[in-house]
């Protein structure tokens, strides 16, 4: 009795202080210790055939491992709850979402059970939890999010190098397909972005863009890539015609000494080359976005009349 218990609580440690019937009866334990223990208190079911030791905090993220682990193999994170462990922008574990091939019975309805006919190929685990790979987490993130969100997170997957143009296209023809929910969504982001499409790096990118593209300001070249002394640079903004650099800055890339002296060692080098630079804040954005796109439109006004005057 307590080395069936003893034995629950190994296996309980490294999964969330959970632990799955049948590996408690692969390492020696019976059926009838597991009901005694659940009757005694020392195991508490969550789901069919999943336990938890008493002790072990009540999260989101225990109750998506025990519907993983409820569901066994063939199962994974998928959808938001996917798209939070891979760490996507814009998404947090706050609720629960598999695909299974397993069918639902008897679940809370807190867990959101996907069925598919086979196991998601690419599936892997990340800290323990089997999570779909993110080409198709974000062919399921278009059945259940809005544009603006989906775009963020497509962004985000393609800077880190998760997912690539191609690759999406081929995980929008495999695992969704005409007429299915969200397919029209993600082929037009996907149509938006070319083969030379660079995603904005950071959040704030992506939020400023997102507030440019929203304006009435003429058309600028996005992560512009420039030479000068010999050094090969990436502008987040640039106006050719009037000569003017916008640049947001986030504290987690811009907030060191080195990047504080590089920043200022790179206006003066566009200085020289002509071009002026404006720098623009997290808090510039989202608290004064009216106030950012007006000092801009002044900007590219005043350089437009100086190049005249010339």
């Amino acid at each position: 009795m307590r080395q069936s218990l003893l034995t629950c609580h190994l296996i309980a440690a490294g999964q969330e202080g959970l632990v799955a019937r049948q590996q408690a009866l692969a390492q020696g334990c019976s059926l009838r210790s597991l009901e005694r223990h659940q009757t005694a208190g020392d195991l508490i079911g969550v789901l069919p055939g999943v336990y938890r030791m008493p002790g072990f905090p009540r999260t989101v993220r225990q109750q998506l491992r025990a519907a993983c682990l409820w569901g066994g193999p063939g199962t994974g994170a998928s959808h938001q709850s996917a798209a939070a462990l891979l760490k996507l922008a814009g998404f947090r574990l706050d609720a629960v979402h598999v695909v299974t091939t397993k069918r639902a019975c008897r679940l809370p309805t807190a867990i959101h059970v996907h069925r598919v006919a086979q196991a998601l190929p690419g599936t892997r685990p990340i800290s323990g939890i089997p999570v779909i790979p993110p080409w198709i987490t974000l062919v399921h993130l278009a059945t259940c999010t809005d544009e603006v969100r989906l775009g963020r997170a497509l962004d985000d997957a393609l800077h880190r190098g998760l997912v690539s143009l191609s690759q999406m296209r081929w995980a929008v023809e495999k695992f969704a397909g005409p007429g299915k929910p969200g397919t029209r969504l993600m082929r037009w982001l996907l149509d938006e972005r070319s083969s030379a499409y660079q995603p904005p790096e950071s959040e704030l990118e992506a939020a400023f863009y997102a507030l440019v593209d929203a304006s009435d300001l003429p058309a600028a070249t996005r992560q512009a890539g420039v030479s000068q002394r010999g050094k090969d640079l990436r502008l987040d903004l640039l106006w050719e015609e009037q000569g003017l650099i916008v640049e947001v800055d986030g504290w987690a890339t811009h907030g060191t000494r080195e990047a504080f002296q590089a920043d200022r060692a790179r206006d003066r080098t566009m200085v020289i080359a002509g071009r002026a630079t404006m720098r623009f804040t997290w808090d510039d954005v989202v608290q004064r976005p009216k106030e950012v796109i007006e000092d801009i439109r002044e900007a590219l006004h005043r350089r437009g009349l100086d190049q005249k005057r010339q």
